[in-house]
């Protein structure tokens, strides 16, 4: 579920939005998501091995731009893969391990740092390819 309401003063436009996990139709969290005031390239580092592979505070990751095959969540992020340069990613937290980069015509597991780049409707526009 997402609704948008518009501002009624200065305040930046929030978003509701539940996430679903897909094994059990449960909510993982209902949130109102507020952007952070700040500058374009806003992330929140992330890192699988050191037990970081989400943030704690979902209303931190802004709503799903996508839903993954299986119904689950899909936030988008960017991966580092080494030799290879920075790379776009979809996060997945229903997944071990969450952060998958499409990359040679497969989709590789990435276990170390990630970017999550929250979604934020007020200045993004998610634009179906």
């Amino acid at each position: 579920m997402m609704t948008t309401t518009s501002p009624v003063s200065e305040s930046p436009i929030t978003t509701s939005f539940t996430v679903d996990p897909p094994d059990t139709g449960n909510a993982l969290a209902q949130s109102t998501f507020r952007p952070r005031p700040s500058g374009p390239g806003y992330r929140i580092p992330l890192d699988y091995r050191s037990g970081s592979s989400f943030p704690s505070d979902v209303r931190e990751a802004g709503p799903p731009v996508a839903k993954d095959e299986d119904g689950s969540p899909v936030f988008m992020g960017s991966a580092i893969l080494p030799k290879e340069g920075v790379h776009p990613c979809k996060i997945c937290p229903n997944i071990h391990i969450p952060c998958h980069v499409p990359f040679g015509g497969r989709e590789l597991l990435q276990e170390e740092k990630y970017d999550l780049l929250p979604f934020d409707a007020n200045t993004m526009e998610w634009v179906d390819a």
